[in-house]
């Protein structure tokens, strides 16, 4: 059942990939440079003294709203840039006078503004970037547009804007480095390397990861059912360094993940055969703070998780606030329509709620719409439902084999039903989206729910959305699509734990990726879609000293350049995070007339805190559990212990 499940998932949203990039199939994106500041030159400036990106009046420090144009190169720090890293395969563009890259008020349209604006994190300021050789680059919007030149002018002054993609110098750019003026070319066959962070109090700094796990993945087109398969693991060196093996220099995508206790970690995806295996921000990370937990996801391995307000929110998560493009007009609904009045009488009004009681029966009462008035559009057969989407989308896209600029409003949505008698609906996209509309319109609060987006295979491609739902002092995931099994009857039955059922195993619907979320809400990093005391279980546990309450006896080392310990301990005591072990020991130390032999007993008193423990308060040795459960080793400067359960 899930496997199948999963098969149509698929097949619905490459249904849907097609539909919103043409016949463009899945492109192919490529890494900008990440290790300095560039100047952005037009390609059809050539070799003239013109057409670098500029921002008037030669700002030292960024002024919101201020405009980008092209202008011959002064040196300020207005006309250089960076490519900083925002997941995902997106980057930001960060001026160096502080400013970010911005789509003049996130539209999505030909002639729209560029501009500098603070750091928002929206898709206003997410570009992708695709190589086009020769150090040539094409810069895309995220609604798959390009920056190129106005007018195909790149005289001093000339403005720099969106337009949908197509050839041309004025559509192209050079990325020129501001230390050693030599255009950026990609190294077809560069090394590859994961850096890693470690998060404290002091911010953040650098440290090298250690021989890192890489497992790689690939796609096997001859199986359908379960197409993405790990073809081999790599290990890197202490720095993070590793390379690609020679058989895999051929493959058309690969998917990376890494792979390390204690760690968080990184994904990306390269294209050995096109010689694009560049991994600018592929980066693992660690917390120190009690208030972060390291979890397992399905695909992505692990990921970190902080506790806000007795919820927790996943680090680096997107939120995305595009109405336009998803909610278009939901807040300029005319209530006078006739359309629009009979469709909310069919949904059973538009009053406003907020206790958990209302907003479960309201889930309920737009549920039950779906189940009797929505049919599906991804039926060939059904011709009367084709013709619906059509109707529906007639506004939304050029022709019906266009991609879609933006999704239906809630007033489109209104004529569809008042001309046919239902909503049409695809995939699972589709089904969010036109839920979560008739939810905000019925007066569902827009902090207590949100489209909710996650991964379900190796490539990082495919993702499923569904509702999440925050009822009970916990959110909850709500597939649309499964409307034919839920029944609501009130918020207690929110406290059942059936919610799960609806959605196949395969899923990693408790911890979505990014939200997108509705006018008025406040929620601003995407939360744990699931019990948050689960979570809080496992921070309690990084405090406890897990490995010596199931362990009472073990072999004892310890060693150093002069000496060698072996022995035993047992646990005497155990308070807290605190234990008292009860050390017998043979010590060998060299000495002047050689070696000394030393028999000792002596309490030894281990603490643990976030999973890492530790003995000592001048000389101090740390370490963590092995994965296998079984060995405990702890480090200093110039010696080490070692403890193996018996």
């Amino acid at each position: 059942m899930c496997s199948k499940i999963r098969s149509v998932s698929v097949i619905v949203f490459m249904l849907f990939f097609f539909i919103f990039y043409g016949n463009s199939g899945l492109l192919a994106y490529d890494n900008p440079p990440g290790d300095s500041f560039y100047y952005i030159k037009s390609v059809q400036s050539g070799n003239i003294n013109r057409g670098y990106w500029d921002q008037p009046g030669r700002q030292i420090r960024f002024r919101q709203g201020v405009n980008v144009a092209v202008h011959s190169k002064d040196g300020g720090r207005d006309q250089i840039f960076r490519f900083l890293n925002a997941g995902n395969g997106w980057y930001y563009i960060y001026s160096g006078n502080g400013g970010f890259l911005d789509i003049a008020d996130g539209r999505n349209g030909n002639g729209v503004n560029v501009r500098i604006w603070s750091g928002n994190r929206s898709a206003a300021q997410k570009f992708r970037f695709r190589y086009l050789g020769n150090g040539r680059w094409k810069i895309l919007t995220a609604w798959n547009r390009v920056l190129c030149l106005d007018n195909r002018s790149d005289r001093n002054g000339a403005n720099v804007h969106t337009w949908d993609d197509h050839n041309g110098s004025w559509t192209e750019w050079t990325f020129v480095n501001s230390a050693t003026g030599k255009v950026y070319v990609p190294a077809e066959k560069a090394d590859l390397k994961l850096s890693a962070f470690v998060y404290n109090s002091s911010g953040k700094k650098q440290t090298n990861p250690g021989v890192t796990r890489i497992e790689v993945w690939y796609m096997d087109r001859s199986d359908r059912r379960e197409p993405y398969k790990k073809k081999t693991e790599i290990l890197t060196d202490e720095t993070g360094k590793f390379q690609l093996p020679e058989s895999l220099k051929k493959e058309k995508s690969l998917f990376l993940l890494s792979v390390r206790e204690g760690l968080s970690s990184a994904y990306a995806v390269i294209y050995p055969s096109n010689g694009k295996t560049e991994l600018p921000g592929f980066n693992a990370g660690r917390h120190d703070d009690s208030g972060h937990v390291l979890v397992d996801t399905l695909y992505r391995g692990k990921q970190y998780y902080h506790e806000e307000n007795g919820y927790f929110y996943r680090d680096g998560g997107i939120v995305t606030r595009r109405f336009d493009f998803f909610f278009p007009e939901i807040d300029r609904i005319n209530m006078k329509d006739s359309n629009v009045n009979k469709l909310l009488i069919a949904l059973g009004g538009n009053s406003k709620v907020s206790g958990d009681n209302d907003i479960a029966l309201k889930l309920q009462s737009v549920l039950q719409f779906f189940k009797k008035s929505t049919r599906s559009s991804m039926n060939a057969k059904d011709i009367e439902a084709k013709k619906a989407a059509d109707y529906m989308f007639r506004n939304c896209r050029k022709n019906t084999s266009a991609p879609v600029v933006r999704w239906p409003s809630f007033q489109e949505m209104a004529d569809t039903y008042s001309k046919f008698g239902f909503i049409p609906v695809g995939n699972c996209t589709a089904n969010s989206q036109v839920a979560a509309t008739l939810l905000y319109v019925t007066g569902l609060p827009s902090d207590r729910f949100f489209v909710s987006k996650f991964h379900y295979d190796m490539s990082w491609y495919v993702e499923h959305w569904v509702l999440a739902v925050n009822i009970g002092g916990r959110w909850h995931s709500i597939d649309p699509q499964h409307k034919n099994v839920i029944n609501i009857k009130s918020a207690d039955d929110f406290k059942k734990p059936l919610w799960e059922r609806y959605i196949s195993k395969t899923y990693d619907f408790k911890k979505p990726f990014e939200a997108w979320v509705l006018p008025g809400s406040s929620i601003n990093a995407v939360p744990y879609v699931g019990d948050p005391d689960d979570l809080k279980k496992i921070l309690k546990l990084a405090d406890e000293p897990v490995f010596f309450k199931r362990n009472s006896s073990f072999s004892f080392s310890s060693g150093g350049l002069v000496f060698r310990t072996n022995g035993t301990a047992t646990v005497k005591k155990v308070e807290g995070n605190t234990v008292t072990l009860d050390v017998k020991s043979v010590t060998q130390t060299d000495g002047p007339k050689g070696e000394i032999t030393k028999n000792s007993r002596y309490d030894l008193v281990v603490t643990v805190k976030d999973g890492v423990y530790s003995t000592g308060t001048g000389y101090v040795h740390s370490g963590k559990v092995s994965t296998d459960g079984k060995t405990l080793s702890l480090s200093g400067e110039q010696s080490s212990i070692t403890f193996k359960v018996n």
